[in-house]
């Protein structure tokens, strides 16, 4: 089991803004700009406003090439992000004008501290977790084509079906981040809008 090591010089300050890079072969694919709302060391929490900075890349399914990363502005829906050190997965709520929409859980690559901010890949096998707790897989055709492009490896699939499955447990206990208390989050209105740093294209090592 690898260890991941928290080498930040200092903390992150709540309302600072950081990138969350994901990084494939040492490419950003995709960046977005977010904005510290919690930091415990080996736990952050991370807010994603309407509006918010990233640059994004499409995927041809068919072949696996990427289309090209672009600019783009967070639309529709807000997010409040939870990220573990060396977790396989992020938990993000989403919120529609305010109101909390769903859970919704990322199944990725060991999520990271590096480059001033967080680092991950995500391996398109989604979990949706509605208000009531039920829930859904999501995305499982794109899981099976990044299997077909040698993205990931069989064992490696099945680790992640394993963590999806714990943290669906988790999510029909009620445990964090599925307490209610976070579903009635309101970020703070000082908080500045998130933009992306000059080198947010730059893949830590």
């Amino acid at each position: 089991m690898t260890v991941f090591q928290d080498n930040r010089e200092r903390r992150w300050r709540r309302g600072e803004v950081i990138p969350i890079r994901h990084v494939q072969d040492g490419v950003v694919r995709f960046c977005e700009a977010v904005i510290v709302v919690e930091d415990h060391g080996d736990r952050l929490v991370t807010f994603a406003p309407l509006g918010g900075a990233m640059q994004w890349n499409s995927i041809d399914w068919e072949t696996g090439a990427f289309g090209g990363i672009r600019p783009q502005r967070r639309h529709t829906t807000s997010a409040l992000r939870f990220h573990q050190l060396g977790a396989q997965h992020m938990t993000t709520l989403f919120f529609v004008d305010g109101a909390f929409l769903c859970w919704y859980v990322d199944l990725q690559e060991p999520t990271r501290w590096a480059g001033g901010g967080v680092v991950t890949f995500d391996r398109s096998l989604d979990i949706v977790i509605g208000p009531d707790r039920t829930w859904r897989w999501k995305d499982e055709d794109h899981f099976s084509h990044i299997q077909r492009f040698g993205w990931i490896t069989p064992r490696q699939a099945e680790e992640l079906r394993e963590e999806g499955l714990v943290v669906i447990e988790k999510a029909k206990a009620g445990l964090p981040p599925f307490g209610d208390e976070w579903t009635r989050f309101v970020p703070d209105p000082d908080w500045p809008m998130p933009e992306l740093p000059a080198d947010w294209s730059r893949a830590p090592a």
